[in-house]
């Protein structure tokens, strides 16, 4: 059995905020897998744009180029590159950390993180999946906060209430 490596071909590059709605018809029309977009200021944006292995990243970049600058689209840092498959998931849990809702709760998304003492809050531990998520939902918030107004002492009737 050969063992197959995925990867994908990317561009990277920055560009004004104004100019992403043109950028991204362009990329689709390329024939882009995916963009990854990061705010870098409120007037620029990092973009970062999957391509398939089989598609010619060379190619791929001067006709995106090319259709920039004939629209008058400034593009900056810009580079290619292959990214190989990893597991997502374990990256995006890994980068998550411990927050607070309203004055009552902590959320703690890592079993194995050391709280301080100092902290006086009811501590929550939610294991991220991509299903229900990491607490982070504003109605997941809104209905800990309101929570957190209820006396402790009466919690568990909520908890009987969410459990049937």
């Amino acid at each position: 059995m050969e063992l197959t490596i995925r990867h994908w071909n990317f561009l990277k590059f920055s560009l004004f905020s104004k100019d992403l709605d043109l950028v991204s018809v362009f990329l689709t029309e390329i024939g882009t897998l995916g963009i990854q977009e990061e705010v870098f200021k409120p007037e620029s944006i990092h973009l970062k744009v999957y391509f398939g292995p089989d598609q010619d990243i060379n190619q791929i970049r001067e006709n995106f180029k090319s259709q920039c600058q004939s629209a008058g689209i400034t593009l900056s840092h810009y580079s290619t590159g292959i990214e190989y498959e990893q597991d997502w998931i374990k990256k995006w849990r890994c980068n998550l950390k411990p927050f607070t809702i309203g004055k009552s709760f902590l959320v703690n998304p890592h079993p194995d993180t050391t709280i301080p003492d100092k902290i006086k809050r009811s501590l929550i531990y939610l294991e991220p999946r991509m299903a229900f998520g990491t607490g982070a939902h504003p109605t997941t918030q809104l209905c800990l906060k309101i929570l957190g107004k209820i006396d402790p002492r009466y919690w568990h009737r909520f908890w009987y209430s969410f459990n049937r």
